[in-house]
């Protein structure tokens, strides 16, 4: 009886909260969302050379993205993490290291956290995956992807990468370079250039984004 009373108390404040502060559209979109209408939407492709789960021209999976990118909703976070762990639980074998796309130190400062670590955040741990957030840095404080043309997006990431030494690095792993977006593909690219020299000549690197 006392639990009732407390879910409709809670409903009561959180439709007055709604009122007072009205949620974005992309918000109302990741509540209303399940964990089996993202899971129906995993289907697998390859964009030049990278991996992607997720179609982001689907409106529910931009708002998906969005709300985890830009303002941190957790809810968001945690979905994108379930398909992320049912293609690592399909796909990957032994060790696999995952490694998400860094920020510049400006625009991680700025924004306050970095989107795709979230995401593995909240991720299961499993015995055999490991996150390595700093494996590589980010060198140069690019501009935007999304404000430029397609040439201007591979020019724009030459040399955007460093590989920080580590030698922890296991043999016969899968290390994943994982981004929330690809479009061109330049920003992988560049990473995995940074991190493949590097790597022991029995592992292997796979360029993963969440959507495309």
């Amino acid at each position: 009886m006392h639990s009732v009373i407390l879910i409709e108390m809670l409903t009561i404040v959180h439709k007055l909260l709604d009122f007072i502060f009205p949620p974005r559209a992309t918000e109302r979109c990741v509540r209303a969302l399940s964990s089996e209408q993202i899971h129906a939407r995993l289907t697998p492709g390859t964009y030049e050379s990278t991996r992607y789960l997720l179609p982001y021209q689907h409106e529910f999976i931009r708002s998906l993205i969005q709300e985890n990118k830009y303002y941190g909703n957790e809810r968001a976070a945690k979905l994108l993490a379930e398909v992320l762990a049912l293609w690592l639980k399909q796909h990957t074998q032994g060790n696999a290291v995952l490694i998400p796309i860094p920020l510049s130190a400006a625009r991680k400062k700025a924004r306050g956290y970095n989107q795709v670590e979230r995401i593995l955040q909240q991720l299961p741990v499993t015995t055999n995956t490991t996150i390595a957030a700093g494996l590589i840095a980010r060198t140069k404080n690019t501009p935007p992807q999304t404000t430029l043309q397609k040439q201007e997006r591979l020019n724009n990431m030459k040399g955007a990468f460093a590989y920080r030494e580590d030698r922890s690095l296991a043999e016969n792993s899968t290390f994943i370079i994982i981004d929330d977006v690809v479009t061109t593909g330049a920003t992988l690219v560049a990473a995995r250039a940074a991190l493949a020299p590097h790597l022991p000549p029995t592992t292997k690197i796979i360029c993963l984004a969440l959507a495309h």
